[in-house]
């Protein structure tokens, strides 16, 4: 199934020609970001989501791992591109506003109570039905032992062993 954020033109895949091998990975990411940055993406689809994996493959595919390579002394190699992916990245995300969430998290509690309230009939209900079924129970127990006894009686009246002692 095709990437939903893929333009109907597809993925740009960059050459690795003799030609374009001096693009570099450094290059093509800042290349990506500023048509992110501005909304001129060549590969991804707009609205397309703010995410590193989005970055990478609008830069022609360069492997996520080169965003947080680091250099001999600890320090990533394209820290300033990952600052200013931070920055773009808050400031284009959708904020959402506390008067939404209010609302649903009050939806959630509703449910949240209306799902405690079921649980409780549910309860209720087989409470009801557990104690009808050791009411059946011990009738049914009653009845054996009062059948045992009426059976012994009718063999001692017709003067005959029970068979089912």
């Amino acid at each position: 199934m095709p990437n939903p954020q893929l333009s109907a033109e597809g993925p740009v895949v960059l050459e690795t020609s003799s030609e374009n091998k001096h693009i570099s990975a450094e290059a093509r990411i800042r290349d990506a970001l500023e048509r992110m940055r501005t909304g001129t993406t060549v590969v991804l689809k707009a609205p397309f989501e703010w995410t590193k994996a989005n970055l990478c493959l609008e830069a022609g595919g360069v492997n996520q791992n080169t965003l947080h390579k680091k250099r001999p002394d600890g320090t990533k190699k394209l820290a300033h591109f990952l600052k200013e992916w931070d920055e773009l990245e808050a400031e284009k995300k959708p904020k959402q506003d506390l008067a939404a969430i209010t609302k649903r998290k009050a939806g959630q509690q509703n449910e949240r109570q209306s799902l405690q309230e079921q649980l409780a009939e549910v309860k209720s209900a087989l409470h009801l039905q557990l104690q009808e079924t050791w009411t059946i129970q011990k009738d049914l127990v009653e009845q054996k032992n009062l059948t045992a006894e009426w059976r012994g009686k009718f063999y001692k009246v017709i003067g005959k062993p029970d068979p089912g002692e």
